[in-house]
């Protein structure tokens, strides 16, 4: 039933991140490349990896961890995004979960 609700969530993100992005695309014209959506992804599983191994499984603390990280690190894709921090929350259980299964 977790992996489900799990599933769910890290899908409902991955839709609200698709509707930010047509609604940019839709004001401005411009095509956002679907590389920011991938290191977005990429990078918030690279931080729960390194929560997991440091013994810290809290998504609100996850999060914490990763907002700063994602803005220093991928400002463009951040800008280009902006994903939530639900949105977040939910890439990050979905990698959470993969790693301890």
């Amino acid at each position: 039933m977790e992996n489900i609700i799990l599933e769910f969530a890290a899908s409902f993100a991955s839709l609200m991140i698709g509707i930010a992005v047509h609604q940019f695309t839709g004001r401005t014209n411009i095509e956002i490349e679907q590389g920011h959506v991938a290191a977005i992804k990429d990078a918030v599983g690279n931080i729960v990896a390194d929560a997991l191994e440091d013994g810290k499984t809290d998504l609100t603390e996850i999060v914490q961890l990763a907002t700063p990280y994602l803005l220093k690190s991928l400002p463009d894709a951040m800008a280009a995004v902006t994903p939530s921090q639900a949105a977040i929350k939910a890439i990050a259980a979905r990698r959470l979960a993969e790693l301890i299964d």
